[in-house]
């Protein structure tokens, strides 16, 4: 059987933003993913997944003024900032990917882009 998630940045735009969580769960999806959690407070984000029974399985890494933060030169604390912030120190990090130690979804990213990096050697790598 397939599964499907919502996407919140495209589904359910009749709504505001922190309503599409229920609107998500209501129809009978399990998963959400949304663009970017960054504008909003990390643990009412998380506070919603819990009282949706709802998973993130994808939200975007930190993209500052432009698309690909974490290979801007002079932004690469901006961007580790970011995803530690939201992996790491609110609840999200325990929604993240089915990974039920923040730190475990840090480390697992971390290492995702050191394998992506070694690729990007011959390769433009957008992040």
């Amino acid at each position: 059987m397939l599964n499907f998630n919502a996407h919140l940045g495209f589904q359910f735009t009749e709504l505001p933003f922190l309503q599409r969580f229920a609107a998500a769960s209501l129809v009978g999806f399990k998963a959400v993913e949304f663009p970017s959690p960054y504008a909003y407070d990390a643990s009412v984000l998380g506070d919603l997944l819990q009282e949706h029974k709802l998973k993130l399985v994808q939200f975007a890494a930190p993209v500052g003024e432009t698309k690909g933060l974490a290979a801007v030169p002079g932004k690469e604390d901006e961007f580790r900032h970011g995803l530690k912030v939201i992996c790491t120190e609110t609840a999200l990090g325990y929604f993240f990917s089915d990974v039920h130690k923040a730190q475990d979804a840090l480390e697992r990213f971390c290492n995702s882009l050191t394998i992506a990096a070694g690729w990007a050697a011959s390769t433009i790598l957008l992040v």
